[in-house]
């Protein structure tokens, strides 16, 4: 599903991975929250991002594409959640995941590299005109 190669928006499979990702995360953090019966920690900038949610909706009175909003708020909402979690995680946990993102870093960069050698391993499945020759240059990415 990662790398389906059918759609002309190269981003809306991915986002919608990573929205179902987080989204079931937060449900197995809520769960835990309330079966356990104990009160969350909320980061020190936790207020400020309720803020900026509510700056957000209050754009829709004068936004002419209400569904970008809409769109923007919800990802946004996502950030916040992560940032949330974070907040609840031990240094060690936030080790791992700072270790896991240098990973997938790397893996991204030596990516790049071999698309500019016109080494790319996946089929394009539609073609785009020029091959952009960059870190995920492939629009299935």
């Amino acid at each position: 599903m990662l790398i389906y190669t059918g759609t002309y928006d190269p981003f809306i499979i991915k986002e919608t991975f990573s929205a179902v990702i987080i989204l079931i995360c937060a449900g197995i953090w809520g769960y835990g929250i309330v079966s356990r019966n104990t009160t969350p920690k909320f980061p020190e900038l936790f207020w400020p991002c309720l803020f900026y949610l509510g700056a957000i909706l209050l754009s829709l009175k004068n936004a002419v594409h209400a569904a970008l909003v809409w769109r923007f708020f919800f990802q946004q909402c996502l950030l916040i959640l992560i940032y949330v979690f974070s907040a609840q995680t031990s240094q060690a946990n936030k080790l791992k995941v700072f270790n896991s993102l240098a990973l997938a870093t790397l893996c991204a960069g030596i990516y790049g590299i071999i698309q500019t050698f016109n080494l790319d391993f996946i089929h394009w499945k539609m073609q785009w005109g020029n091959r952009p020759s960059a870190t995920f240059g492939n629009p299935n990415f």
